[in-house]
């Protein structure tokens, strides 16, 4: 089983293991007052730019939240979020347990614009009555959404100028803020945020870091008896150096941005896969989350080998699921889901149409006097004598040996150039482009040929087309071996064979009957078609 749930599902990154090894038995004093911390604050106060910016480090994700919120607002002040928003669906309540109300927000792709948030402000001070109700004192957004998607440079000047006008705080939540910045869209820094907002933190734990999140608090009247708010939170380790070493380690040497860079360069690698095979996406994410959107039947044979967050149920036959990427992501387990995916989907696929071809040549018998024979097509009768002793398993061996279809013999006799010439997920002078190249050459992405009976949709939505970017090479733990890499290619169908006509090892023809053979299929009466699928362990 491997996770795609989430982006902390493994340890931490490498480096950052190897400075904790190294400083373990140094002695130094408690709560965030050593040495490791403090240099990690000038660290991250120099990135941001603000010499008035206070740091402090706190455990985790919603303790930070909680700290915050609670200490910049009054008992009678709430907090206006987007209805997605981290602090409303996944805190147990925290904010509204420390006395806080939620203002919530319908919002588009999880972002909140300064539209909304002034219509809401207005609202409360144009009433009469406005000190019957919460008074908003704060705006929450993420960057990225829990959509994956971002804020612009602009759309956060707008929010900071709305929030001046109505006298509120504007705080980020930046439990992922290094893929957001290393999106290739992004058009912020750090020093936008030290500018732009009251506070922001930036997040460890799901950066490869083990934990640890740094808050920056830029409005300084905020930063009056905050460490006692940590403290009663329970944001305050006793062994904090342990956060300051990580954040040390982690912008030693851009690695927090380098680990974003991965993250996405393969978050991309998966929706271009994804995108190729036709599905669709629920979002427009640029970022380390992607939502696609994937029939049911399928998603519950690659919930056998893969985990995934099940993020939206649409009707009975089409599910919404997050795929998420970390620091550790391989790109072998990248195409690997790709290739199982693009396996399931045409094995689905030829199941469907022996179905249908079944159905057609039970009309054929049965009913034979009944069928009109269309101008420039012809019907061959079946003899008298063959239909009195035609039974279902004569009906089955018919569908399996039935001629094929037109789309087959069309495809057997177009040029070998255009055989060759398919859609595929590649990585040239390392930039992150979808291109039209030879099927999996370097890069083990696995795109089927235009020969299968139905082809792939070559219209790729606009979802999966990212902007050029050069996207330095990273990678996080062992390096992948090239001579390892997987080359497939569609090869003739052999009767019985339900895959046959999906893929073939080229320099070795054992290496693919492991894959043929890790599945089987039962034409269940509810067409549950892959009620006994299988993966091989």
């Amino acid at each position: 089983m491997y996770s795609f749930t989430n982006d902390y599902s493994e340890g931490a990154h490498k480096n950052i293991l190897a400075a904790l090894i190294k400083t373990n038995f140094e002695q130094t004093s408690g709560y965030g007052t050593d040495h490791f911390c403090e240099e990690a604050v000038n660290i991250i106060k120099g990135l941001v730019g603000n010499e008035d910016s206070s740091v402090h480090f706190l455990a985790g994700g919603t303790g930070t939240n909680t700290a915050a919120i609670s200490a910049f607002l009054r008992a009678h002040e709430g907090v206006i979020a987007p209805k997605s928003g981290h602090i409303n669906v996944h805190e147990s309540g925290a904010i509204e347990a420390v006395g806080h109300k939620i203002i919530q927000v319908e919002e588009t792709n999880g972002k909140l614009t300064a539209g909304q948030v002034e219509e809401i402000a207005k609202a409360h001070y144009e009433d009469e009555e406005k000190e019957h109700t919460v008074k908003p004192k704060m705006v929450y957004i993420s960057n990225p959404t829990e959509e994956g998607t971002i804020y612009y440079k602009d759309e956060l000047i707008k929010l900071r100028e709305v929030c001046d006008k109505y006298d509120m705080f504007l705080y980020v939540d930046g439990a992922r803020l290094g893929s957001a910045l290393t999106s290739v869209d992004n058009d912020l820094t750090l020093k936008d945020l030290g500018s732009l907002t009251d506070a922001f933190y930036i997040g460890g734990t799901k950066m490869g870091a083990l934990f640890g999140e740094a808050l920056v608090i830029n409005n300084k009247d905020l930063n009056v008896d905050f460490r006692y708010h940590i403290k009663q939170n329970g944001g305050m380790l006793a062994k904090g150096r342990l956060i300051g070493v990580q954040f040390i380690e982690l912008f030693k040497d851009n690695l927090y941005f380098e680990i974003g860079k991965h993250e996405n360069k393969l978050a991309n690698r998966l929706a271009l896969g994804v995108g190729n095979l036709g599905y669709g996406f629920n979002s427009l994410s640029s970022t380390n989350q992607i939502f696609p959107i994937l029939p049911n039947d399928i998603l519950k044979v690659l919930s056998k080998k893969y985990s995934f967050a099940l993020w939206e149920k649409l009707n009975d036959e089409q599910s919404v699921i997050r795929l998420c990427t970390s620091f550790a992501t391989s790109e072998k387990m990248v195409d690997e889901f790709i290739k199982d995916l693009a396996k399931l989907t045409f094995a689905k696929e030829k199941l469907l149409k022996e179905l249908e071809a079944q159905k057609a040549n039970e009309q054929i018998v049965s009913e034979p006097e009944e069928l009109e024979v269309k101008e420039n097509e012809s019907i061959q009768e079946v003899p008298v004598e063959l239909k009195e002793t035609l039974d279902e398993k004569d009906i089955e061996v018919a569908a399996k040996s039935e001629p094929k279809t037109e789309i087959q013999d069309e495809t057997e006799v177009l040029p070998q150039e255009e055989k060759e010439n398919n859609l595929d997920i590649a990585y040239e002078d390392e930039e992150v482009i979808p291109i039209q190249t030879q099927v999996i050459e370097e890069t083990q992405s696995v795109i089927l040929d235009e020969e299968i009976t139905e082809p792939v949709n070559e219209n790729i939505s606009e979802v999966v087309q990212p902007k050029k970017a050069v996207v330095e090479e990273f990678i996080p733990m062992e390096e992948e071996n090239p001579a390892d890499s997987e080359k497939f290619e569609r090869v003739a169908d052999n009767e019985g064979d339900i895959f046959a006509d999906v893929f073939k090892e080229e320099k070795n023809s054992e290496v693919f009957e492991s894959v043929k053979n890790d599945v089987t299929f039962k034409k269940d009466d509810d067409l549950d078609i892959f009620s006994e699928f299988e993966f091989e362990d």
